[in-house]
């Protein structure tokens, strides 16, 4: 048996409900999935890149290993700690970027297609509604609706 689903961001409701309560009383925020939108290009390329520059740290770490402690620089600290905290930042940087990742691929794999070309050529890529206009051959006010509800959709799979 299939799950009822809200009729307009897709999150599964008790059975004999067509909205959820929170797309009926209008206050679905979807601030914070833009938010993270915005961001995905940029993690995307850290995740795919993660292995590589956590090996370049983990390198530069075991090299800095064998420095000596080095003069004491203004403010207490000195240069083999700066590099050995650069590291350790970058190293949890890239680890953050691939836990977004999987955050994010998780829930786009739950929208349809449309909903997820919708996604990255609007909302993450920022081709614009004249994009979505052209290709599913709408007005704008209509093409908006579409984006919005993607948007939407992904905001009720992520949180």
């Amino acid at each position: 048996m299939s799950e009822n689903r809200c009729i307009t961001c897709g999150v599964i409701i008790p059975e004999g409900r067509q909205i959820c309560p929170v797309c009926e009383s209008g206050r679905r925020d979807t601030g914070r999935t833009k938010f993270l939108l915005r961001q995905y290009r940029d993690m995307e390329w850290k995740a795919r890149n993660a292995e590589q520059i956590i090996r370049e740290c983990n390198d530069m770490m075991t090299s800095l290993g064998g420095m000596s402690s080095g003069a004491r620089v203004q403010g207490g600290g000195n240069t083999r700690e700066s590099l050995l905290v650069s590291c350790i930042e970058r190293k949890a940087r890239c680890e953050a970027a691939v836990n977004f990742m999987k955050m994010i691929d998780g829930a786009m794999a739950g929208l349809d297609p449309s909903e997820k070309e919708i996604i990255f050529n609007f909302h993450i890529d920022h081709l614009g509604i004249g994009w979505v206009c052209r290709n599913y051959h709408l007005g704008k006010s209509r093409a908006y609706e579409i984006c919005d509800r993607a948007l939407a959709h992904l905001d009720s799979l992520l949180f």
